[in-house]
């Protein structure tokens, strides 16, 4: 390892001209060596250099910290209502129309039956109030199944409308945050990780010496978080494979239990 004789960028092992300004590292001292301590010294003064600018920022976005919360609050809530609604309200109230239709239709079919049927008796009171009665039940049923799906509607055009709330709120603080972000200068950092929580978490990367940059930080933050997304989808399939070996066991036994029984049973009666 090494550096730029002319510039005093540092080369990368088995390169033959420099990537910023293109000298011949093959010519006499066109490379700079650099010792173990040089090296450790550099790097503790980068890494000092990027906690300070990390301060400076972490001061400067943090007066913001309120409204990156209501960003996160407001993304996350938006994010839930594009999901399915429940759709248990909708489910019951078309049900419930079908039904009282149904009961409806088939009832004034009765009726239509009985009329044009010569009549045995002549017509009483009593007969005209279980007609209501019988007329009443399917309406009534079909009502109801009219209100749940009111309900649904009112349910979802208010959904809608909290969602779009949300969307134009997102924007203007996406627009807020953002003129304040190129009002502070040349960043060492992403808008997209100017939250004052995630500079904390890159500062905490660096102050581990496991990083000396900003960007080498936000790369271990990639890195870590990749590596346990890796982790819970292999304990994911791990459970899963799990249970299938269980039930399959539980199969296998059952199946077993039940060739014996066939294979016995026939004897048994035989025998007696």
């Amino acid at each position: 390892m090494g550096y730029c004789g002319r510039c005093g960028e540092q080369l990368i092992d088995g390169v033959k001209f420099c990537g910023n300004c293109g000298k011949n590292l093959g010519e006499p001292g066109a490379v700079q060596p650099v010792s173990s301590g040089d090296l450790v010294r550099q790097c503790h003064d980068l890494r000092n250099q990027s906690m300070q600018e990390l301060g400076r920022m972490y001061q400067y976005f943090g007066t913001k910290s309120d409204l990156y919360d209501e960003y996160d609050y407001q993304q996350s809530r938006y994010e839930s209502l594009m999901g399915p609604g429940k759709e248990t309200i909708g489910v019951v109230g078309t049900v419930l129309c079908a039904i009282g239709a149904l009961g409806l239709a088939f009832i004034l079919l009765l009726i239509v039956v009985a009329v044009m049927t010569p009549q045995r008796r002549p017509l009483r009171p009593s007969d005209i109030v279980d007609c209501s009665i019988l007329i009443g039940i399917p309406v009534l049923v079909f009502a109801v199944g009219l209100e749940c799906r009111r309900r649904k509607a009112q349910k979802d055009r208010e959904r809608a409308a909290e969602q779009s709330r949300c969307g134009e709120r997102i924007s203007e603080i996406a627009t807020e945050l953002t003129k304040y972000y190129y009002a502070y200068g040349p960043c060492l950092i992403g808008i997209e990780y100017s939250n004052p929580k995630i500079i904390s978490s890159i500062a905490s990367v660096i102050r581990s010496g496991r990083a000396n940059t900003p960007m080498e930080a936000i790369n271990r933050m990639l890195e870590d978080a990749h590596m346990n997304y890796m982790q819970v989808q292999a304990e994911i399939t791990s459970r899963a494979a799990r249970q299938a070996a269980s039930s399959a066991e539980v199969a296998a036994g059952a199946a077993v239990v039940g060739a014996i029984g066939s294979f016995i049973s026939p004897r048994f009666f035989i025998a007696l």
